[in-house]
């Protein structure tokens, strides 16, 4: 039976970890966290993309991209868990997305680039096995009217979707169970901080508290996020000059009572913002991404202080100011919108390409379309790009494994 090591405990590991142990593997997890599923895998809006925010890629590769992986998402991880899952008691309400008086895209580019979606989702559910999260609507977008909610003169349009957020502290509790119930070992508050080759496997140096411990394995498969980039290089795995790391926050509030009928919004095509509504959990995310993005690094590890921002150490004066920030641009476009009640700041560093930010209509960060899986005699590297896709990138890595059985 072959040793596996899964680097880092976030959705892409966990999925990773499921699949080779449903393979037969001896596999191991290993996170710097104290639990698995936190961080990037925690502190997101959990928004199962169905590619509509990447309307600026003209390639139009992403937004399919994310949409195949979409339809993927839910099968997939059913495959992994054995059992069929209520994805309804996760949900957020439907996204409805607000084009900006202001976009990058006018209305009939955005209902165009919808419909390319649309039409390549009605080829991809001839396969019976997709569905996006337990449902095969047979339309994904309409235009519809502004929400009365909303400031119409910020607007051009409004088209109402499919799309949906998986309220994360929730769904993620039904990983954590299968992955105790398939006694995967977990070395946790473990920071991994070299893999060396040997003759007969791997040798991973992992630093605790208490000191450092090296861990054997005949294969390892690095998950890290952030991380991968500089064990990447170790192992002859070639990094692109342009790794791009941004700090980004966003508030959950209690569900504002005024917003009761206001489904949730993102805003297109330029650097703006979302607003999700979990009604079922009686909660709110707002995050207006020119007050929420703290920060972006190009070719540079990620420094110690986002590190501990990351881990939900966020200094009391800088929150009161993303809150304060939020709410204030909240309330320019939503105008009954009440003063925040807080339930906790959220912060995660956003992983891709490009030198440029999203301001900029030509920025490569517009753009999430490269082949997920890197590998170099044993070592496997798999970058999530987002969390929609890693149920899909496990299905690639188990058919480069010669297991498909999906």
């Amino acid at each position: 039976m072959k040793k596996a090591l899964v680097l880092g405990g976030g959705i892409q590991g966990c999925c990773v970890a499921l699949m080779l142990k449903k393979h037969g593997y001896e596999v191991s997890l290993i996170d710097k966290n104290e639990n698995i599923l936190n961080r990037a895998s925690l502190n997101g809006t959990g928004k199962i993309h169905l590619g509509f925010v990447f309307g600026a890629d003209p390639s139009l590769k992403t937004g399919k991209n994310l949409l195949l992986s979409a339809l993927y998402f839910a099968p997939y991880l059913e495959y992994l868990l054995d059992a069929k899952v209520d994805w309804e008691k996760f949900k957020s309400t439907s996204f409805n997305y607000l084009v900006a008086k202001d976009s990058m895209l006018s209305p009939t580019q955005v209902n165009a680039y919808f419909q390319t979606l649309e039409d390549s989702y009605l080829d991809h559910i001839k396969n019976k096995n997709l569905m996006y999260l337990g449902k095969r609507p047979q339309k994904l977008f309409q235009e519809t009217t502004i929400p009365e909610q909303v400031n119409p003169d910020l607007f051009q349009a409004c088209f109402a979707t499919e799309e949906v957020c998986l309220y994360l502290e929730s769904f993620n509790e039904v990983i954590k169970k299968k992955i105790q119930s398939e006694n995967i070992p977990l070395y946790l508050n473990r920071r991994v901080t070299n893999v060396k080759r040997i003759d007969d496997g791997f040798i991973v140096d992992a630093n605790s508290g208490d000191g450092s411990n090296q861990i054997k394995s005949d294969l390892v498969f690095s998950c890290l996020w952030e991380g991968n980039m500089d064990l990447d290089k170790k192992m002859g795995i070639m990094i692109k000059k342009d790794y791009n790391l941004r700090l980004k926050f966003g508030i959950i509030t209690k569900s504002p009572l005024a917003l009761k009928r206001l489904s949730s919004f993102t805003i297109i095509q330029g650097p703006y913002g979302d607003y999700v509504s979990y009604p079922q959990r009686n909660a709110a995310y707002f995050s207006w991404y020119p007050s929420s993005m703290k920060g972006m690094l190009v070719d540079q590890k990620m420094p110690s202080d986002w590190d501990a921002l990351c881990d939900g150490h966020i200094p009391d004066t800088m929150g009161r100011i993303l809150v304060n920030e939020n709410n204030v641009h909240f309330s320019h476009l939503i105008p009954d919108l009440p003063e925040f009640e807080t339930i906790a700041i959220r912060s995660g560093v956003i992983v891709a390409n490009g030198y440029s930010d999203i301001y900029d209509v030509n920025s490569k960060l517009h753009e999430r379309n490269e082949f997920p899986i890197m590998q170099n005699d044993g070592y496997f590297s798999i970058n999530t790009g987002k969390l929609t896709n890693a149920p899909r990138n496990t299905y690639l890595l188990e058919k480069m494994l010669g297991h498909e059985n999906f």
